[in-house]
């Protein structure tokens, strides 16, 4: 790879650590905090969230930071790319879904079609 990339992949691989040992400390804080009569229950969902979480990150770490030629990188930048944009359309899709939905019911409230 050559160097005028490596300040943007030093960037992202530094968020993906940041990441992980966020993720690691809030999954171990759950566990202690559990082992030490702090939280009444232990939180096994949470963790299990965190944990997978932090194996994304550990992949997505690995993904930046191997090795690979300008053109394999090019590639991969625009595939992280594609893919966050994506997740973010997924995610204001539903948002727009569930606001629509609520406006719809706010007109049949309206009408008297439904109650409240």
């Amino acid at each position: 790879m050559k160097d005028k990339a490596k300040p943007h992949v030093q960037s992202l691989a530094t968020q993906m650590i940041r990441r992980m040992c966020i993720g690691a400390m809030s999954a171990n804080e759950l566990f202690r905090g559990h082992e030490a009569k702090r939280l009444p229950i232990l939180d096994s969902t949470s963790i299990a969230i965190l944990s997978r979480a932090l194996i994304e990150a550990g992949i997505m770490y690995w993904y930046l930071m191997e090795d690979v030629s300008e053109e394999e990188w090019t590639f991969r930048l625009q595939v992280i790319k594609i893919h966050d944009s994506a997740a973010r359309v997924r995610f204001l899709k539903g948002l727009l879904l569930e606001d629509e939905q609520t406006r719809n019911a706010q007109r049949l409230r309206t009408f008297g079609l439904i109650s409240e």
